[in-house]
């Protein structure tokens, strides 16, 4: 798909998420006449529904549609579950530096972590701003390092490639317990193929850099041997797959990304006003996250808050509050990638000069 493809599908699943969700709150009164607002209040038999001409109270109604508007005024109610969520967010995106560190030093790449940091804020900044997803974030970190150990260029590269793959091993990890026991008419259901999938490839892939005799048995170093790049690139591979410590140190940074992650999520939540579920956080969101992934606008917007839509709803969010969930994740992702643009803007003009 080229970029303005993936730009105007991007844009086309936003605009379809906010004519389904929709901006004010929606009754349906007993005669089927649709009525908008800001639900203030809401029972079991009647809703009270504040507009333009005042308040007005619904015996009965037949529908009651929350809108986003109700949510974000919610999160401005709330500054502390909000700020709690934001120091969450921080901490996340401050252990995927540490997590890329840790396959550095792995690799055999001395790097100071003051340079970690600063490179991988500024491949979280384009992973914000490149309509390519967490890959053109990436792309930019590989060829950075790759630049500062000229002469182990392939390290370099498989250091950043190794590390999305921990975290999405991780993602896909901490999802795989919930869909493969979800009620098979659930939503979550319907990702329990893919989910096993990937899952069954990353499994596939270490085993095969930590075992010499499969690759052996595979033919693997002849076949590699026929293409230079590959053959680089796989023997960086494999020394990861003789330091068990690297990777489990690696493995144990993930779980605490997507630990952090989760409270952003639980405590964003709260912000909104709703409670999100064991079933909706451990489950539900790690599936919807591994959506987000896929190429389309930066950051996942559009089909990941698509995914928001389509898989919370079915784990007890309300439609409203998982559409504002994902905004509210992605904004402020990319709000704290800003720094990384900053440092790129200054390291280009040290270079110009």
């Amino acid at each position: 798909m080229t970029r303005i493809g993936a730009r105007v599908l991007g844009l086309a699943l936003i605009g379809v998420v906010l004519w389904l969700v929709g901006w004010k709150d929606r009754v349906r009164d007993a005669e089927d006449r649709l009525h908008y607002g800001r639900v203030t209040s809401q029972t079991d038999q009647e809703v009270v529904l504040e507009h333009h001409e005042g308040r007005r109270v619904f015996k009965e109604p037949r529908q009651v549609r929350r809108g986003l508007a109700g949510a974000f005024i919610n999160l401005a109610r709330a500054p502390g579950w909000a700020l709690l969520a934001a120091l969450s967010l921080l901490m996340s995106a401050a252990l995927m530096q540490v997590r890329w560190g840790v396959m550095l030093h792995g690799a055999g790449l001395q790097t100071p972590w003051r340079q970690i940091f600063r490179l991988g804020w500024i491949g979280l900044f384009f992973s914000q701003v490149i309509p390519a997803g967490q890959v053109g974030g990436d792309f930019i970190k590989a060829t950075a390092i790759a630049r500062h150990h000229p002469d182990q260029k392939a390290q370099a590269v498989v250091s950043v490639l190794a590390e999305r793959g921990i975290g999405l091993f991780v993602l896909c990890l901490a999802a795989l317990g919930g869909v493969l026991f979800a009620p098979s008419g659930s939503r979550v259901a319907l990702a329990r193929t893919v989910t096993i999938v990937f899952f069954s490839i990353s499994v596939a892939f270490l085993t095969l850099i930590s075992w010499p005799r499969l690759r052996r048995a595979l033919r693997l170093r002849q076949l590699a041997s026929r293409l230079p790049v590959a053959e680089r690139l796989g023997t960086a591979f494999v020394l990861y797959g003789r330091r068990p410590a690297v990777l489990a140190q690696s493995i144990a940074a993930g779980l605490a990304v997507h630990l952090f992650f989760l409270s952003f999520f639980a405590c964003a939540g709260r912000a909104l006003g709703a409670e999100i579920g064991p079933f909706a956080l451990l489950v539900a969101i790690p599936v919807a996250q591994m959506a987000g992934n896929l190429p389309g606008l930066p950051a996942g917007w559009g089909v990941g808050d698509l995914a928001f839509f389509f898989f919370l709803p079915a784990a007890g969010v309300p439609a409203s509050t998982a559409v504002a969930l994902s905004f509210t994740f992605r904004a402020l992702f990319m709000i704290l990638s800003l720094p990384g643009g900053l440092l790129f803007a200054r390291q280009e003009r040290r270079s110009a000069s």
